[in-house]
């Protein structure tokens, strides 16, 4: 990302991550000076009210909507996609430190599982739906409502009868971690999730800091990007990777994720 420095402008989505995270980086951009301008986002059009062309380097912050805009513009960076990251390239880099390192992909209508109960969710990054975990009675159901949707297609999300699935075994998870990557380097982190329980700490313990730093060093699919890591049974473990521009901030440091944007 050299180059850009203090020269890039800030486009945000309104009414995204209703959270701390997002007044803090307006309170940060605002201190620091850095231009910034809010939007409404048009879900699925790839438009923004009201529009903008800035001149100088964009970095977009909101949901995949936002994306869409980014794209349709030629906005540099805009967003740091991971479009091209595939499940398996990440067995290749992190093998056994997945997971989900027994996933299986499939099309989401030809799941094939003899587990009772399973976890899915798309391959892609793109959150058609959030991965869960359920019962195969119920997978049924639902690839009934696809398949009856029009054209195959569900209107609400996107989901298609052909969109890659991972499904796996379930997994138990005591901690759940968010790690923000610029540059190579681990710029902050956050512990959103205790169990089933959504628990927002900056505080993460040093060995999954240091889990985190080793994966980096084995492999970085993009200039910048999220990673989430579970602190599980056996150890930690790898359950994700997701686009920084869209990624909630939970209780990340913003200061830092912000000097590392705009000078990395």
């Amino acid at each position: 990302i050299p180059g850009i420095c203090e020269m890039m402008h800030w486009v945000l989505q309104e009414n995204i991550h209703q959270e701390w995270g997002m007044s803090r980086l307006i309170e940060v951009l605002l201190r620091e000076r850095y231009t910034f301008s809010v939007h409404k986002v048009i879900p699925f059009v790839g438009e923004i009210t009201p529009d903008i062309s800035p001149a100088n380097p964009v970095i977009c912050i909101g949901s995949y909507s936002m994306g869409r805009v980014a794209k349709k513009k030629n906005w540099y960076p805009g967003i740091f996609s991971l479009d091209h990251v595939t499940f398996q390239m990440m067995k290749d880099h992190w093998g056994e430190h997945l997971l989900n390192a027994d996933g299986v992909v499939t099309d989401f209508i030809d799941v094939s599982t003899s587990l009772n109960q399973f976890f899915i969710r798309p391959e892609s990054d793109a959150k058609l739906f959030g991965g869960k975990v359920i019962g195969y009675e119920e997978y049924m159901t639902w690839c009934s409502e696809i398949m009856r949707s029009e054209n195959g297609i569900c209107k609400e999300t996107g989901l298609r009868c052909d969109t890659p699935v991972i499904t796996a075994a379930p997994k138990k998870i005591f901690r759940e971690n968010r790690f923000w990557i610029v540059g190579g380097e681990v710029v902050t982190y956050s512990q959103y999730k205790i169990g089933d329980r959504v628990a927002h700490d900056a505080n993460v313990d040093q060995d999954i800091i240091e889990f985190a730093i080793a994966r980096v060093e084995e492999w970085e699919p993009c200039p910048a990007f999220v990673l989430d890591i579970a602190l599980t049974p056996t150890g930690c473990k790898v359950i994700e990777l997701n686009c920084i521009n869209f990624a909630g901030f939970y209780a990340a440091n913003i200061d830092n994720l912000v000097y590392a944007l705009v000078t990395r």
